[in-house]
């Protein structure tokens, strides 16, 4: 009797310790669900008493872990005051941190990482996103819409930094550092680039067939991904097929005298260049690249070409005011560090200890037993 006593406690404790394992792994699973935050039409905030409302601007008052932002209120202002929303631990198919769903809307002073959909995906008119830094997303902006103005943010580490389908966007100021796309723009017309800075993406821009201006922006060291050249990293055509050889239009200048882009590496590809009197834009054209036309099954033979008809001898000032705004002019912060709440190994530990000394015990009286 007191053996089978024995056996009993020692099946009680297996039980016990994998029931204590199971809990913890479906807290953690319920974790990675997220949650949505909405500002209302009626400008009220659903989900969350982590957004203050004052008037038309919505301020965060702490960090957010694991939710998502949807504003569909028209006419206000949406403030992170540097705080972070985070993203669930791994990737989540659909997620995106803050969803626009409306218009005249700015989203300022985000600190935003690890959502696999996008940072901030807008799909109405007449948007701003000013001075946010986004990172380690699938897209960290993406516009599938008209007229918005993104200007003075941080995108580092994401597989695309700004990916625009939609026409009149203007892009400038903004830190664009490491990515494996800088710029993916298709189907889209009469946008700018304007005063980035733009270095180290494995593609600096991936585009059909233009539909936008490129110029004042200062391309660096932009020569990781293929062999270290222009060539292979700073265009990439791509979701189409061309029959023809073709040149991108327009150029990636803005004309004479207001010249082109900075390439850090100019002077080394083109040693015998000059500058033209004092007006910082040199004698010889930079010709950005030439690359087959890619679509999703095969590559073609046809040449692209992009050519910057004055390109700049030294680093535009991106500091300097460019298209004025009605909003405070922002200022790019350091990338935030994640805040990934730790998995509980201590009860793991327990469990595992205790689930093993079960089986010893369990294994021991069977022994005795047949003995």
């Amino acid at each position: 009797m007191k053996k089978r006593k024995i056996a009993l406690t020692l099946i009680i404790l297996i039980l016990v310790s994998a029931l204590i394992l199971g809990s913890q792994l479906i807290n953690l699973a319920k974790a990675q669900t997220s949650a949505t935050i909405t500002i209302k039409g009626d400008g009220s905030v659903e989900g969350s008493d982590k957004i203050q409302r004052n008037g038309n601007i919505y301020t965060l008052t702490d960090n957010i872990f694991n939710s998502t932002i949807t504003v569909t209120c028209n006419n206000v202002v949406l403030d992170g005051s540097g705080f972070t929303l985070q993203g669930p631990i791994g990737w989540v198919d659909g997620l995106g941190a803050i969803n626009l769903t409306c218009s005249n809307v700015t989203v300022q002073n985000f600190n935003i990482i690890g959502f696999f959909e996008a940072g901030i995906l807008g799909a109405y008119n007449d948007n701003n996103i000013l001075n946010n830094n986004i990172t380690r997303t699938d897209r960290a902006i993406a516009i599938y819409a008209d007229d918005y103005h993104v200007e003075g943010n941080y995108l580092a580490n994401n597989h695309i930094a700004i990916r625009i389908v939609g026409k009149n966007n203007d892009v400038t100021q903004n830190q664009i550092l490491n990515n494996a796309e800088g710029f993916s723009i298709t189907n889209s017309t009469d946008n700018s680039i304007v005063a980035n800075r733009i270095e180290k993406n494995m593609f600096a821009i991936s585009t059909d067939t233009g539909g936008f201006l490129v110029y004042h922006n200062n391309f660096i060291n932009q020569t990781i991904g293929s062999g270290g050249s222009w060539e292979a990293t700073i265009l990439a055509t791509s979701y189409f097929s061309l029959g023809v050889n073709t040149t991108l239009k327009p150029d990636w200048d803005n004309g004479y005298p207001s010249g082109g882009n900075y390439w850090s590496d100019y002077s080394v590809k083109y040693p015998n260049a000059t500058e033209i009197g004092d007006t910082g834009i040199g004698d010889t054209p930079y010709f950005i690249g030439l690359s087959a036309a890619i679509n999703s099954t095969h590559i073609n033979a046809y040449i692209v070409e992009a050519v910057d008809r004055y390109p700049l001898t030294k680093p535009f000032n991106i500091s300097e005011p460019v298209i004025p705004i009605s909003t405070p002019t922002p200022t790019p912060s350091p990338e935030p560090t994640p805040k990934i709440e730790p998995f509980p190994t201590a009860l793991i530990l327990v469990a595992t200890v205790g689930i093993a000394l079960a089986v010893i015990g369990l294994l021991a009286y069977f022994k005795k037993r047949r003995r």
